[in-house]
């Protein structure tokens, strides 16, 4: 059986900060309740100019969640939305 993974290639239009940061550690805030983990990435790529590309089945993302992020790392939010998908996320 062939295991379809979902890429989600995180590229930064904006500048890096100047010590270099990865994108991933960014801290950023976020809450959202009853939406699709689809909208809520496309809600956080508008709210921190970052785009992400996605690769293969996306039927997992149609999933309802709701979250809530204060200071939180970019690469922790992915890793709570993305959880028991199995789907990946990679930089």
């Amino acid at each position: 059986m062939k295991i379809k993974f979902l890429y989600i290639i995180v590229s930064l239009v904006a500048v890096q900060s100047v010590y270099c940061q990865s994108l991933l550690d960014r801290k950023i805030n976020y809450t959202a309740n009853n939406i699709s983990i689809e909208s809520a990435i496309k809600n956080i790529s508008l709210q921190e100019n970052i785009t992400f590309s996605y690769q293969g089945n996306r039927n997992n993302l149609k999933q309802i969640i709701s979250i809530h992020f204060n200071n939180a790392e970019l690469r922790q939010v992915l890793d709570v939305l993305l959880a028991n998908t199995g789907l990946i996320y990679i930089e």
